[in-house]
């Protein structure tokens, strides 16, 4: 289902920014997938400490940077470039678990 979900992702910001800017399908998506994943969030939802929110707010802004990265990505190349590069992230998540974690690579 998750591939499924990053690959619509994917070819859905491929074909928007021909005509939109990466800033505004950034956010479009980012609208999107925070609407339709708040019911499972409200589902489990525990209010944050300070602390908590302060890493949050670096996760989102880390992954905002990301995403638009990625998207400025599809529009200056072909799919065919851009995706081994966005493969690389199974490495680096890995590596990243095993180094910062200690969690073991299977």
């Amino acid at each position: 289902g998750t591939a499924l979900g990053f690959a619509i992702s994917y070819l859905l910001a491929k074909r928007l920014v021909r005509d939109l800017s990466p800033g505004l399908v950034v956010a479009w998506l980012s609208i999107f997938v925070s609407i339709g994943l708040a019911p499972f969030a409200i589902a489990v939802w525990v209010t944050p400490s300070p602390w908590h929110l302060v890493v949050l707010f670096g996760v989102a802004c880390f992954a905002t940077l990301g995403h638009y990265t990625m998207t400025r990505a599809f529009q200056a190349a072909p799919m065919s470039v851009t995706q081994p590069v966005t493969f690389l992230q199974l490495v680096w998540a890995t590596a990243l678990g095993a180094l910062v974690f200690g969690e073991a690579v299977d």
